[in-house]
């Protein structure tokens, strides 16, 4: 028999940085797709195993796709005037949970395409001239 709750261990402060083994990728916010996809060549660089099959249909009709589970964290900049000089800010917004991802080939335009999975979680505003606001959380 062994006690329910271990005795807890002495807890000192430590100084050390934290080392963040982050990649940078072009995205494509897609609201038609059901789900989001990553290209050929960043499974190959992140090293990505594959999860599972997800059936996706396209302009192709529908094929199976290898997938993936990812964590996925989002630059955001935010634009703020301070004192007269504008002053952007920027901040990694980190999705909570890991999600599933498929595979699809690559191409010349975007890495991975953001789908409705993520999308509807938060609030995608359409503005004039072809601009958008994305605000996550």
């Amino acid at each position: 028999m062994a006690d329910a709750v271990p005795k807890p261990q002495a807890v000192s402060p430590s100084v050390s940085s934290v080392a963040l083994n982050l990649r940078h990728y072009r995205a494509l916010l897609d609201t038609g797709a059901d789900i989001t996809c990553v290209c050929d060549h960043v499974v190959r660089e992140c090293g990505l195993q594959p999860f599972g099959l997800v059936n996706m249909t396209s302009g192709n009709g529908n094929n199976l796709h290898v997938s993936h589970l990812i964590e996925l964290g989002i630059w955001c900049e935010e634009h703020g005037d301070f004192e007269g000089a504008y002053e952007p800010t920027r901040s990694l917004f980190q999705l909570p949970e890991p999600l599933v991802a498929a595979s699809i080939r690559d191409n010349g335009w975007f890495d991975l395409i953001i789908g409705t999975d993520i999308i509807f979680e938060h609030e995608l505003k359409m503005l004039k001239g072809g601009k958008f606001e994305f605000k996550l959380g």
